[in-house]
């Protein structure tokens, strides 16, 4: 087919239906299932109606190709751009992790058959099904659940945490991931973020902690990566169990740190002093963040904004 003709097959008005009917008719077929799943994906752009169509009348289909066909490099990306595309809208999230795509992508996204930059693929369409603050309706029996909390129940955000880890020198995963473990981390009862603890707990024998600290350091420069970073953090020392380890692990003073490097970014400064005031509470801390210079960053920040308040 040449390019042209090509060009007016995927501008005729029935060709999503076609696509559909394609993609349901040759399940066992890879290099089928490939072409289609990549005419999907960029078919799906043109629109929003376009997109919530090609999700109803195919998405079924294409999870469960990557679930079965997997093993297939280059199919499960075409699937994992397919499910990128199709994720810009809640609609879409919403019906794809009904049909599994959460448990999909988490069972394979750390598989050693994958480059990086698949892996990166891999967690920024689950960066984009974090932030859907949307419920998926649960068998009988099982209460609903967030989509955030199915990428954590399906072994995502171990997983995600682990590759944060493994390519902590790879500054694009390092952004997507602690953007999507950060929104993982936060409940929202009624609209209002709260800190995620059981959440977070979970996640700090797989050295949480550890890594939110290393990239504290190690990207102290980038305000972009430190934004979700310092927003982490204010969840993990609401944990109890956080809080014992925080002194041995050197985030108060890495914090301060973050704070005077950054002092003009609003978005850091809140959030840096959220963690502050949470660790104030704890007696026993406030000889440690005093001597790091905490309690004067706090009252800077406070200062700043009741300045800012008045102008």
């Amino acid at each position: 087919m040449s390019l042209q003709s090509l060009n007016q097959f995927n501008q005729h008005p029935n060709t999503n239906r076609y696509l559909a009917h394609v993609l349901s008719s040759f399940p066992e077929s890879p290099q089928i299932t490939e072409a289609t799943l990549n005419n999907l994906s960029n078919w799906s752009t043109v629109s929003e109606k376009y997109s919530l169509k090609i999700c109803r009348s195919t998405g079924v289909y294409a999870v469960d190709a990557a679930r079965r066909m997997y093993m297939d490099k280059h199919l499960f990306i075409q699937a994992l751009n397919y499910f990128g595309n199709l994720s810009w809208y809640n609609e879409n999230i919403v019906l794809l992790s009904g049909w599994g795509v959460v448990q999909v992508i988490a069972d394979h996204i750390d598989s050693k058959a994958f480059e990086e930059d698949v892996k990166l693929i891999a967690v920024k369409v689950l960066l984009n099904f974090s932030v859907a603050s949307e419920t998926i309706e649960a068998e009988t029996g099982e209460e609903d659940a967030t989509i955030s909390m199915s990428i954590f129940t399906s072994g995502g955000a171990h997983a995600i945490l682990a590759l944060m880890q493994q390519f902590s020198e790879n500054a694009g995963l390092v952004l997507n991931a602690v953007e999507c473990l950060n929104n993982i981390c936060l409940e929202r009862p009624g609209g209002v973020a709260m800190p995620g603890v059981s959440i977070v707990e979970s996640l700090l024998p797989a050295g949480l902690l550890d890594s939110v600290v290393n990239l504290l350091r190690v990207y102290d420069y980038d305000e972009v990566i430190m934004e979700p970073t310092v927003e982490l953090l204010a969840s993990i020392v609401s944990s109890d169990k956080a809080q014992t380890n925080l002194v041995r692990s050197g985030v108060i003073t890495s914090l301060v740190s973050i704070v005077e490097t950054h002092a003009s970014n609003e978005h850091i400064l809140v959030n840096a002093t959220i963690a502050f005031n949470i660790l104030a509470a704890d007696v026993s801390l406030r000889k440690t963040l005093s001597d790091a210079g905490a309690m004067d960053t706090v009252r800077n920040v406070r200062a700043r904004s009741a300045r800012t308040s008045l102008l």
